[in-house]
């Protein structure tokens, strides 16, 4: 079976000697293997699992994919999906109707994949300060350029995360009025190779 994916918020918890971390929000109740990307400094994750969840998918702050990703979106769909990601400042003009759940998925995954690089590189949050989605890029990143950058994923503490060497993330073309949303998604593009969730690869 196909690997289920969902977003959903992340949470902070104590390991047994009293180490904070921070995990995805379920993580702890509703399900223990995972692979999830971080979405950067923000408080949340697109977790990959092996088999469907009915409990989790039932949570008010979770959105769960279709199991068959090659489904087209219908225009409930790009509602349902809008309505989840605006609130926490998740991109989705460009998701809409007639485009299929994987290229939604692999649009997001690239998404955060950048902004986990940015919060390496910067050290804080893409939405500092007040910044939203509509914030113009100039007034809250500097241009970066680089050759290459190392993501993963990240999984639980029984599996080592799988390092993914990533194409350029060469941001010197972005215009200082791009928004952010405009930046995440563009950007994220140049993201190409294959994005493997502890060997479910999308």
């Amino acid at each position: 079976m196909s690997n289920l994916f969902y977003l959903m918020p992340t949470a902070s918890f104590k390991d047994a000697n009293g180490n904070q971390f921070t995990a995805p929000k379920y993580s702890q109740s509703l399900f223990s293997d995972f692979a999830a990307i971080p979405y950067g400094a923000e408080p949340m994750t697109l977790v990959s699992l092996a088999s469907a969840n009915s409990q989790l998918a039932a949570e008010p702050d979770v959105f769960a994919f279709p199991s068959d990703l090659t489904t087209l979106l219908q225009p409930a769909d790009v509602t349902a999906l809008d309505n989840f990601c605006a609130p926490v400042n998740i991109p989705r003009a460009f998701a809409i109707a007639g485009m299929s759940w994987q290229e939604v998925l692999i649009q997001i995954s690239q998404i955060f994949l950048l902004a986990q690089w940015l919060y390496g590189q910067t050290g804080s949050s893409i939405f500092a300060d007040g910044a939203t989605l509509l914030t113009q890029y100039g007034s809250t990143l500097s241009a970066t350029s680089v050759s290459t950058t190392t993501v993963s994923t990240e999984t639980t503490s029984s599996q080592p995360a799988q390092p993914q060497t990533s194409p350029l993330f060469d941001l010197s073309g972005v215009q200082s009025t791009d928004t952010i949303a405009d930046v995440l998604v563009s950007v994220g593009q140049q993201f190409t190779s294959g994005i493997d969730f502890d060997g479910a690869t999308i």
